[in-house]
């Protein structure tokens, strides 16, 4: 029965997650490639010298969308260079990973694949990650040097461009806050001051929630955002090895309060898409999701479709998180270590992170005053579980305990079952150190 769970799990969990592709808006300059000695000229020669076609792969992309950017940069590629893309795409189960896993395998690698912070230790691990620094052009905003430094430089190189990273935020109803004597901005008002905690947070969802009316506390997209808010994960780096943090009091305290708003005290609906359906039809109080959504609300709100007044903060802090990390995601691309056309994959790269730039520097306009400044900052300090976590099972880490913990199983028990096979998972990962 579990088993078929989890297969079910990592199903929803793959889908889920691409809603995480992201990027930052603004105008490309016309510089010269990251590689100083390197002219654009002389990188335009190296392109065209190359194989005239190259593979690639983004979850959910089939390359029929002609307002993608991904379609728009392979087409300036195909019109500058005489490039060819084939779109490669996983297959019945197989996650997007699995099948640059499978390419490299059968000694066909795909030249440019999306990578998530998930699998940045993984496969640079596994040497499926070429160095990039040499084939994209690092003076370009699109690549965000500060988040690349974070995540996927490894012995002072870059493995992977483009990469970006987004902040996940609480979208709050301001209607069901004045409804029940708080403030419209009650959650902001007390981020500002110093106050939202875990222990506030939980106390208004309480007193908000209305089982005949239908509404609930909190609808939440990503659980991880638990433990991020609370500064822990189910794997830490410790002195050059990963180390089994599920034991930690951290983990401990992160897992008692999920279980507690889903299950023992519930306050919580089912989450995910159909929760944050019922959020905007103005059946939830909060909404835990990433900031990009809120361009996506703001449109539906000018378009009719919807009548919710929404504000916008922080994920409020748990009792071990002192300083105030936030949870996010990150994504980015990488070359394939076996590509015979890095050139003309470093090429590609920059275009998807101009076009992508580009998309989103137009929706700056939908977003309400001050919230590209508090996105901005809550994304220059954040702390993402799965980065490390990644090494487990397919990249889901605690994915699963909290899972099951949410729905009332006894957490020593989820601990011990997870314990012995995520132990061997990270003897394996310190192996390939």
């Amino acid at each position: 029965m579990k088993l078929k769970a989890k297969r079910w799990l990592a199903v929803l969990f793959s889908v889920l997650m691409l809603l995480s592709l992201c990027a930052c808006g603004g105008d490309p300059d016309d510089k010269p490639a990251g590689n100083p000695g390197l002219s654009a000229s002389d990188r335009d020669a190296k392109i065209l010298a190359e194989p005239k076609t190259i593979s690639f792969i983004v979850p959910g992309y089939d390359g029929t969308d002609e307002n993608s950017p991904y379609y728009k940069a392979i087409n300036e590629l195909k019109t500058k260079y005489g490039k060819e893309v084939e779109i490669m795409q996983a297959v019945g189960d197989q996650t997007w990973s699995q099948k640059v896993a499978a390419q490299v395998a059968a000694k066909d690698p795909i030249d440019v694949f999306y990578v998530s912070i998930s699998e940045y230790l993984n496969m640079y691990q596994k040497g499926y990650m070429k160095a990039v620094d040499e084939y994209i052009d690092l003076t370009q905003p699109w690549h965000q040097i500060s988040v690349m430094d974070d995540y996927v430089k490894f012995d002072g190189k870059y493995y992977a461009g483009h990469v970006t990273a987004t902040a996940y935020v609480m979208y709050y109803n301001r209607d069901l806050l004045i409804n029940n004597g708080y403030g419209a901005d009650e959650p902001m008002d007390l981020y500002k001051a110093g106050n939202w905690t875990w222990d506030k947070f939980v106390e208004i969802c309480r007193e908000c929630y209305d089982e005949e009316a239908n509404v609930v506390g909190i609808e939440n997209m990503f659980d991880e955002v638990f433990q991020a808010t609370n500064m822990c994960a189910a794997v830490d780096f410790v002195d050059g090895k990963y180390k089994l943090n599920i034991k930690s009091p951290e983990m401990r305290k992160t897992l008692e309060l999920v279980q507690d708003i889903f299950y023992t005290n519930p306050v919580c609906g089912v989450g995910y898409v159909t929760g944050q359906n019922k959020f905007l039809k103005g059946r939830a109080v909060f909404h835990g999701a990433y900031a990009y959504e809120e361009d996506d609300f703001t449109a539906l709100k000018n378009a009719g479709d919807i009548s919710l007044d929404f504000g916008v903060a922080p994920f409020p802090y748990g009792p071990n998180n002192p300083e105030k990390k936030n949870f996010g995601h990150s994504t980015g691309f990488a070359i394939s270590s076996g590509t015979d056309a890095p050139y003309t994959a470093g090429m590609l790269i920059d275009l998807i992170g101009k076009y992508q730039h580009e998309d989103e520097g137009s929706k700056d306009d939908l977003l309400a005053e001050g919230s590209k400044e508090l996105y901005e900052t809550l994304a220059q300090d954040l702390f993402i579980p799965s980065y490390t976590d990644g090494v487990l099972e397919q990249g889901f880490g605690a994915f699963y305990l909290l899972w099951y913990v949410r729905q009332g199983e006894d957490i020593n028990k989820v601990i011990g079952e997870y314990e012995t096979n995520y132990q061997k998972m990270l003897d394996d990962a310190n192996a390939l150190l």
